[in-house]
Parts: structure tokens; C-alpha cells; sequence
């Protein structure tokens, strides 16, 4: 009994010192295991949140990017349209009362083709015709009224001549 006793404590002392020993030993391993552990998660997490940050960044810079591209082509399309419904409403404008209507008194030099913006030719040309009619009829009546001056002079200045 007591002989056995003592054997098994001293064993178990024994054990009792190597397995401190080997704790000891292990221990600076642990640590640094530990400490890398943790530094690595630590890594894992920053990284988790820089690469959050990151796409929250690029995903609101190209929402704005989009923005910009669509409200510059929505701009673009929107000017065609009303550059296109504008014409459409000159062309009714004349074609309501292309003679003494809301653009009857436009004179319109011909066609050039350096003109960034252009009337319609059909309007272009009507009111030409119309501008070149009614100056063919004042002309003609223009030149009555001179002739008619111009007798009436004559005729005064033969009686006047015949007086002195």
C-alpha cells in the first residue's frame, strides 16, 4: 500500500511538473499564435470594412455618373423633340394664313446653307413669292403715282415757262 501510494503520487508529480514544463514550453508558441490569430481577424474585419467602404464609394460615384450620362442624353433628346415641335408649329403658323397671318411681315433672304438653324423651304419659298408679288404690284402702282407726279410737273412748269 504505501509504497504504492508514494509511486503513484510521485508519478503524478512527475506528470504534474512535465505537463507544466510543456506548457511552459508551448506557452511562447500559444502566444504568438494567439496574438496572430487575433491580428489576423482583426485584418480580416478592417479589410471587411475597407472593401464596404470601397464599393459604397464606387457604387456612389457611378450612381452619380449614371445620373449625369441619362440627364445629358434625356437633355439631348428633349432639345430634338422640342426643336422638332417648334418647326411643326411654324409650319402651321404659316400654313393657318400664310397672307397677312402672324408671319406675314418676315422678309426672308434665299437659302443659305452655312445657317446652323434653317426655316423650312417650303415656307421659305412661299413667303419669297409673296414678298416678290407684292412688290411687282407697288411697283407697278409706285410708278402710276410718279407718272402722274411727273406730268403734273411737266404741265406746270410748261405753264409757268409760257407766263414768264
Amino acid at each position: 500500500g504505501f509504497e504504492c501510494a508514494q509511486k503513484t503520487v510521485a508519478l503524478a508529480m512527475w506528470k504534474m511538473l512535465v505537463d507544466a514544463q510543456v506548457r511552459k514550453e508551448k506557452h511562447v508558441i500559444y502566444r504568438s499564435q494567439a496574438g496572430r490569430r487575433k491580428l489576423k481577424v482583426i485584418i480580416n474585419e478592417i479589410d471587411l470594412r475597407l472593401y464596404k467602404r470601397t464599393l459604397d464609394r464606387w457604387s456612389k460615384t457611378v450612381s452619380y455618373l449614371i445620373y449625369v450620362e441619362r440627364d445629358r442624353a434625356a437633355t439631348k433628346i428633349q432639345a430634338q423633340i422640342y426643336r422638332y415641335q417648334a418647326a411643326v408649329k411654324f409650319v402651321e403658323l404659316h400654313d393657318s394664313c400664310p397672307i397677312g397671318g402672324p408671319l406675314s411681315d418676315i422678309y426672308l433672304e434665299p437659302t443659305r446653307k452655312s445657317v446652323k438653324f434653317m426655316i423650312h423651304p417650303r415656307v421659305r419659298t412661299e413667303k419669297r413669292q409673296f414678298w416678290a408679288g407684292a412688290l411687282a404690284i407697288q411697283t407697278r402702282y409706285r410708278m402710276v403715282v410718279i407718272r402722274t407726279h411727273f406730268i403734273l410737273m411737266k404741265l406746270s412748269s410748261v405753264m409757268i415757262q409760257s407766263i414768264w
